[in-house]
């Protein structure tokens, strides 16, 4: 059975651009390795 949580995370991570996810507030609730790579 496939783990669409595990696919989701996989394939964010997987991308070259830094991107997060925030709230409505502006916390930010997850950055991709793009951010921790790049020192951001």
């Amino acid at each position: 059975m496939v783990d669409k949580a595990q696919i989701h995370t996989q394939v964010f991570h997987s991308l070259n651009e830094q991107i997060a996810v925030i709230d409505s507030r502006g916390t930010i609730l997850e950055v991709n390795a793009a951010w921790v790579l790049r020192g951001g």
